[in-house]
């Protein structure tokens, strides 16, 4: 700030008018006040850039975040689909294990009624 006034003290009392609309003289106070806004200009400026790196940054995790959503909906529904699938075998499975239990009952009963008659034909043909 001190640069800024030390360079412009000199032009205030050493500037010419050449025309009079198109050149003025400020004195000490009034440069002061524009190296001030001047000053409060750049560190605004400063600043600005500052929140647009930090909106950057901001945007940038949105978009990650955004993308391992989908990834995590993708996987839900992988998910779901293998449960539903597996779902479907347990159900096929236990109706074909119903029905081997069934033919395994049946056959149970084949055997026990072929040995049955078997036996009673034996003893009948040992009696004859």
């Amino acid at each position: 700030m001190l640069l800024v006034l030390v360079n412009l003290t000199p032009l205030s009392g050493t500037a010419q008018v050449l025309k009079q609309d198109s050149t003025k003289c400020y004195n000490l106070t009034e440069l002061r006040i524009i190296a001030r806004k001047l000053i409060e200009g750049r560190e605004c400026n400063e600043l600005l850039k500052v929140s647009n790196n930090i909106l950057e940054n901001q945007d940038t995790i949105i978009v990650s975040l955004q993308q391992t959503i989908i990834k995590q909906d993708d996987r839900y529904i992988k998910t779901n689909h293998l449960i539903t699938m597996c779902e479907a075998q347990k159900v096929a499975i236990q109706k074909e294990l119903k029905k081997y239990k069934r033919r395994l009952l049946w056959t149970k009963i084949g055997w026990v009624t072929t040995s049955v008659v078997s036996v009673i034909l034996i003893v009948l043909a040992l009696l004859v």
